[in-house]
């Protein structure tokens, strides 16, 4: 359909008799010449809410369409539930250092990656 012809208002019309209104407003695909918007994201989200743009991005005759729906989202300012922490202690690091002691460094060393 093109923009602005009497198909594409009476498409309007029967989309919004079901609550719903579109979003892109200009030319989604271009071939030999003509111009059409064929590809269109319909919706029942507030306009002042979601936006949505036609992005030329020349892969096809088909242009791209990103919507973007603005949340509000709270933020919580909660206290963690829990808390990680390593226990240092004397017998950790003995464990530790025999650990080191113990691991065949040469394979390590030698590794292409990790």
């Amino acid at each position: 359909m093109s923009v602005g012809d009497n198909s594409s208002r009476k498409l309007s019309n029967m989309i919004l008799s079901f609550g719903l209104h579109d979003t892109v407003y200009s030319y989604t695909r271009e071939f030999k010449g003509s111009k059409s918007l064929i590809d269109n994201v319909f919706c029942n989200i507030c306009p002042k809410v979601l936006s949505t743009e036609v992005v030329v991005c020349g892969i096809s005759d088909h242009h791209a369409q990103v919507s973007d729906i603005k949340l509000a989202v709270p933020l919580k300012n909660e206290v963690p539930k829990f808390r990680f922490k390593r226990l240092f202690s004397e017998d950790n690091c003995r464990i530790f250092k025999t650990l080191l002691r113990n691991e065949q460094w040469a394979q390590v060393v030698s590794a292409i990656s990790i």
